[in-house]
């Protein structure tokens, strides 16, 4: 059932640029010309449709922007969506250089073309990407479930901490919820992370307000020596702790 939700949001998003690609086109020349479009400039720019559309739709065919799952949009689907809209205005500009008969809009109108396409693109795929997430905390947060989910604080507010609150957050049926994280990076505090909170430094361990079943030490890059203090403080605490290893230590596993 998900793969054809998927496969039927694949066709709307599909229709949804076809859509983009006739009016960045029409929202560039009114910008560029106070919004107003005589008959002439109206066939001008039937014309460039012409060449544009077939252009643009096959460009981003062949670059992927069909194939993701937009609930999963990352920087590198935005990147792609520019590279794409990019090549796409490169090649219609090389066939307005190469054939007069094509020049019917000035370099201004397909610069603001270019720059429409690449927004209007990536909005949608952005703002799928973040009614998805927004749905997800919702449901988790909302959960009958929620209350008795085991309480976690994470050690480490860096790239790993982050990876594992995003990860814990959009899975529901996860049998944590996070409370907090703590960093010893004083810019860090007071800031949060998919909306959980920096608390402190880690040194406070021991003294927190705040009530939690489990520690997550999510450090993998820290040294020996703050390893092993922020394990003592662990310990201290009397709650149950584990550390997520380091890439390298991955790696070493899996070459075993």
């Amino acid at each position: 059932m998900s793969d054809i939700k998927d496969k039927n949001r694949r066709y709307l998003v599909f229709i949804y640029d076809v859509v983009v690609i006739i009016a960045s086109v029409f929202l560039a020349y009114l910008l560029r010309y106070d919004f107003k479009i005589s008959s002439t400039s109206f066939m001008g720019l039937a014309g460039y449709l012409l060449l544009a559309f077939p252009v643009k739709t096959v460009v981003f065919y062949f670059f992927g922007l069909y194939k993701g799952m937009y609930r999963y949009t990352s920087i590198w689907d935005i990147v792609s969506v520019a590279k794409a809209t990019l090549l796409a205005a490169l090649i219609i500009n090389s066939i307005f250089l190469a054939i007069p008969f094509f020049r019917v809009l000035t370099p201004s109108v397909l610069f603001l073309d270019f720059v429409f396409t690449f927004g209007l693109v990536a909005l949608v795929r952005i703002a799928i990407r973040l009614y998805f997430s927004n749905l997800i905390i919702s449901t988790t947060t909302n959960s009958k479930n929620y209350a008795n989910k085991r309480r976690l604080l994470l050690i480490g507010a860096g790239d790993t901490g982050e990876k594992i609150a995003r990860d814990i957050l959009s899975n529901s049926s996860d049998e944590y919820k996070i409370v907090g994280f703590l960093d010893d990076n004083i810019e860090k505090i007071g800031s949060s992370i998919h909306g959980i909170p920096v608390i402190d430094r880690i040194f406070t361990l021991n003294k927190l307000s705040i009530e939690f079943d489990e520690i997550l030490i999510t450090a993998p890059g820290a040294s020996g020596d703050s390893l092993r203090r922020i394990i003592d403080e662990c310990k201290v605490s009397g709650k149950t702790f584990k550390t997520v290893p380091s890439l390298n230590e991955l790696k070493l596993y899996i070459h075993q």
